[in-house]
């Protein structure tokens, strides 16, 4: 399905590989292993003189954790085959490589791993053998087939097929066994009981508690019991079967319990039996090896036998006492990977222990509507289905996964946008909805409205949208100090419709250039694939209008608003992502949420510069109804990486842009700030020009649009025009989130109002407790959730929502690009 990635660095016998001093070579592309390689290849330069070399048998990596939707949903089943073929950056391809291959042996004496590449058949074939400096071992664990593959299967075909048979069996049963009441039994029962709540679902378990192995409160166990009852599911503990279980059962059968119970069930599944996979250090030396399989490793990880100082065991495989779940495998490959760059370049520091987690974490869903979590916060916060939906059982982090291993792909076709007919020429649609902006609100109200609508309801939408990708604004902090992450934040707008809505859902590119309020009529000017728009204007009737302007912000913050061409946006970024490499010395004038995010960043990436955050107010994000606490952890988190913070203080001389000078700035109270690049963090501005131009009173005199709580324009001659987003004065949060949701809440309105028209419409809830996660750096930050009065979150949390990848892979996946 995908083919293997070329690889230079198969054997001893490639001069390339032999002439390098040194050779890390990671056993396992799963999540430990492909961590670990892709932290490396991150951070490995050139002068490090280092080959990463993973030696793994799929061509793919298995997202194991999907398998219960893909139980019960068959489209699912193929997004778990997640290819190899964009893990590493662009330039990591000279030294960091994925080869398709089963390792068979270890040779510690000669610093060798045997192994036996696969070809395009699918079969291992022949023996080969490569040296190494450091060895990582990252052999995962075997499950009950088919939520892990089976160790012998190659063909993708065939793991497919056996998912496809469970799902098969479990669509035509009407009663249902599941063997095994830890987290994924509790999770196929959940699947199976809310697909299909007719069926009879049964989980048993040997244990008296459900999860019995989870480091978790009797709290989650509690709630997870009540969850599983309400859906119907009958849960037996204490009891085992008198016939041992060895793998799914896929028929009829009457079985007894070791305490007389009779279970009858159409199919057995399963969900039981995790091993260590082991057998290549058991071989190499058999008392490294526990009597129950796990590897023996010391808190750094390594191979507790000094004979093997540079052999790490990562992941299902150890003994290590941290969670066998993949997340800490990931964590501790990225751990791993920071010891062993150091070590590359010259440090002589014992390896760094991995830490294990003080309190338990364990997010359980029940279906793709919710489900149960422990949270490793406030000594275990346990939180029902809507965080559970949030973090994962809305898509068991498949979108997360392909985003890690950089599959975020569209085609070079063209931008995809068909033009809208204007209005001289199509005069016959009885209603048409006219979007202006196709930012995180406009884009949302229009897909909202294309899931909505259909092609009967006689309707067409029309979004105005000068470019042919939505600005991903959100991750713009990131860019500053990532150079290839700037490519990732211009999303196209290929693929933002189903092809169902595409008959009444359009993108125009265009420039709006005027309202016409007497006659409902928009005037544009339609944009070339020169990125000039056209000399001559057109027009376009609309009965209802959204205006999505959004706002402005310090360039490349956000896009210089005169200029249409993405390679020159996208150049902007890299000039300052180059300039802050190039700076000792920086200061960022703005103690917003973007100003702490980039200062965040600088100095996560950059310990050793100098890191000055400036703002006039005395408070950091001064304008937001933020609880001391979050302050407060957010000035902790600051000081942590050594920026230095400077409230109540302004500058002389006003900055209006980024200055990348050596300056010495003097504060209106004396201080005095020595930085060799400036970058301004402030200075939001709403566009609204299109709406003054019609009528100056309708907009404040800060720059921003009146509007009603229903979201129209504050008066009764324009009830059929609304704001949404930065534009508005609406009394809300000014972030994209924020926009997206005011999008998609008109949207169902005018939805209802398009199919009728005596309904009224309704307010858009003001929140009594704001929302807000800031990262400071890709490892975590401090979030405010809206919920309990305002809760407080840190690193952790703010690191799976948000900080990992600044929201990339979900923005890229809302617009259909996965």
């Amino acid at each position: 399905h995908c083919a293997p990635l070329a690889c230079s660095l198969t054997t001893t016998r490639i001069g390339p590989v032999a002439a390098m001093p040194k050779q890390i070579v990671i056993i396992g592309g799963g999540p430990g292993g492909i961590a670990c390689a892709q932290a490396l290849a991150r951070r490995l330069r050139a002068a490090d003189d280092t080959h990463v070399l993973v030696l793994e048998k799929q061509n793919y990596q298995f997202h194991a954790i999907g398998v219960p939707r893909a139980y019960v949903e068959e489209s699912f089943a193929p997004k778990l085959f997640i290819p190899f073929n964009n893990a590493f950056p662009k330039g990591a391809g000279a030294f960091a490589k994925v080869q398709r291959a089963v390792a068979t042996k270890i040779d510690a004496s000669a610093s060798e791993v045997h192994f036996k590449p696969i070809g395009d058949d699918d079969q291992p074939s022949g023996d080969d053998k490569i040296k190494y400096d450091y060895l990582v071992i990252a052999t995962g664990s075997t499950y009950t087939v088919p939520i892990k593959p089976d160790a012998d299967d190659y063909h993708r075909s065939t793991v497919e097929k056996k998912l496809g048979d469970v799902r098969d069996h479990i669509t035509n049963a009407q009663s249902i066994l599941i063997v095994g009441g830890g987290a994924v039994g509790c999770e196929v029962a959940g699947e199976i009981a809310s697909k299909y709540p007719t069926k009879s679902v049964t989980i048993l378990d040997g244990n008296d508690k459900l999860v019995a192995n989870a480091n978790v409160r009797d709290k989650l166990r509690t709630k997870l019991m009540d969850a599983l009852k309400a859906m119907n599911v009958k849960v037996i503990l204490g009891e085992r079967l008198d016939e041992r279980l060895n793998e799914n059962c896929l028929e009829k059968r009457t079985l007894k319990t070791t305490k007389g119970t009779v279970i009858e069930s159409d199919i057995q599944l399963l969900c039981a039996g995790q091993r260590p996979v082991s057998a290549l250090v058991k071989d190499m030396k058999a008392s490294l090896v526990e009597d129950n399989g796990y590897i023996k490793v010391n808190a750094s990880m390594q191979l507790d036998d000094s004979e093997f100082e540079n052999v790490f065991v990562v992941g299902d495989a150890s003994n290590h006492a941290t969670p066998k779940l993949a997340y800490f495998a990931g964590e501790q490959g990225k751990h791993l990977a920071g010891e062993l760059l150091a070590r590359i370049r010259g440090g002589k520091a014992p390896f760094k222990p991995f830490p294990v987690p003080a309190v338990g974490a364990l997010i359980v869903p029940l279906g793709p509507n919710g489900g149960v979590s422990q949270l490793p916060v406030m000594g275990g916060s346990v939180v029902g289905n809507m965080m559970t939906r949030m973090i994962k059982a809305k898509d068991m982090f498949v979108t997360m996964k392909w985003g890690e291993l950089a599959q975020l792909r569209t085609s070079d076709e063209g931008n995809g946008i068909r033009p809208f007919a204007s209005s001289r020429t199509s005069t016959t649609m009885p209603k048409r909805i006219v979007i202006i902006g196709g930012g995180p609100g406009g884009i949302a109200c229009a897909q909202d409205l294309a899931a909505h609508l259909t092609a009967s309801d006689d309707v067409q939408v029309l979004v105005i949208e000068k470019q042919t990708h939505l600005f991903h604004a959100t991750g713009a902090p990131r860019a500053y100090v990532e150079e290839t992450f700037a490519e990732k934040l211009f999303v196209p707008y290929d693929n933002a419709f189903p092809e169902a809505a595409r008959s009444f859902v359009r993108i125009q590119r265009a420039i709006a250039t005027k309202i016409d309020a007497e006659t409902n009529t928009i005037y544009f000017r339609n944009i070339g694939s020169n990125d000039q728009p056209s000399e001559s204007e057109d027009s376009v009737h609309f009965d209802y209008l959204v205006v999505a302007t959004g706002s402005t912000y310090t360039v490349p913050i956000k896009p210089d608003e005169r200029n249409l061409s993405r390679a020159a946006a996208v150049q902007q970024l890299h000039d300052v992502c180059e300039q802050i490499e190039l700076a000792k010395k920086i200061l960022v004038v703005g103690g917003g949420a973007v100003g702490c995010e980039v200062a965040g960043e600088i100095a996560a990436k950059y310990p050793e510069k100098s890191v000055t955050l400036l703002d006039g107010n005395d408070k950091l994000i001064a304008s937001g109804k933020l609880l001391p606490r979050f302050r407060e952890n957010l000035m902790y988190g600051l000081q942590q990486l050594k920026v230095k913070v400077i409230l109540g203080e302004r500058l002389t001389e006003r900055l209006t842009k980024n200055c990348a000078e050596t300056r010495f700035i003097t504060t209106d109270k004396g201080t005095q700030i020595e930085s060799d690049l400036q970058l301004l963090c402030a200075g939001m501005l709403p566009v609204t020009a299109l709406v003054a131009d019609v009528k100056p009173s309708l907009v404040t005199k800060t720059g921003a649009i009146r509007v009603n709580d229903r979201m129209q324009i504050d008066d009764p001659d324009f009830k059929h025009v609304f704001v949404i987003g930065d534009a508005s004065d609406l009394p809300v949060q000014k972030l994209a989130y924020i926009a997206g949701l005011q999008g998609k809440h008109l949207a169902a309105q005018l939805a209802t109002l398009i199919k009728a028209p005596e309904k009224e419409i309704t307010p858009y809830p003001i929140p009594s407790v704001e929302v807000m996660l800031l990262p400071l750096g890709p490892s975590g930050g401090v979030s405010q959730l809206p919920f309990l009065g305002g809760f407080v979150m840190g690193s952790w949390f703010t690191w799976l929502i948000k900080a990992r990848d600044m929201f990339v892979t979900k923005r890229w996946s809302e617009l259909g690009i996965s």
